[in-house]
């Protein structure tokens, strides 16, 4: 028996199956499968946004579990741990909008903080400054649960002390 060796088909293309799921003349076209890819690098970032917003949440419960532990079992002036950032954004129309009489409006953040920092490692509700109640909202982009007619900063403390310390 003798064996041959099969003819040379380096560089030959087979003819088209029209049954092959990539016909030739199904092939896309390079710009679409780019745009194609593009998308997908925007959708993956919106669900890694989405990712740490859902987990800064889960954390800040933890967190309000345990400030509401340390409220509960302590009566006098505590700092208590400070929650993560959720919302996106600079929180600056919200703080304007809760301005008390002798407090400057506030400007931009030169840098947007991320969602999961917080704005220090703890906060104390009583004694904070008019000035500082409106950081606390302009970092957080929320507005802590204070109303526009609420100005007594013992007031704004309380919503404070209640924002820190329930999963809300």
């Amino acid at each position: 028996m003798t064996l041959v060796p099969p003819p040379n088909t380096a560089g030959v293309i087979p003819p088209a199956n029209p049954q092959h799921p990539l016909a030739l003349g199904d092939i896309p076209n390079v710009n679409q499968i780019h745009a194609d890819v593009n998308q997908l690098r925007g959708e993956m970032q919106l669900l890694q946004a989405g990712f740490a917003r859902i987990e800064a949440r889960q954390m800040n419960a933890g967190i309000a579990r345990l400030n509401w532990l340390e409220m509960k079992s302590n009566t006098g002036l505590i700092e208590y741990r400070a929650k993560q950032k959720v919302v996106v954004g600079d929180g600056i129309l919200l703080a304007n909008a809760l301005l008390v009489e002798g407090v400057a409006p506030l400007a931009a953040l030169p840098v947007v903080p991320a969602v999961g920092t917080t704005i220090a490692a703890t906060i104390s509700p009583d004694g904070l400054t008019h000035q500082a109640i409106l950081d606390l909202i302009q970092f957080y982009n929320l507005d802590l649960g204070i109303q526009p007619n609420e100005e007594l900063v013992e007031i704004r403390w309380q919503r404070i002390l209640n924002w820190l310390t329930r999963d809300v």
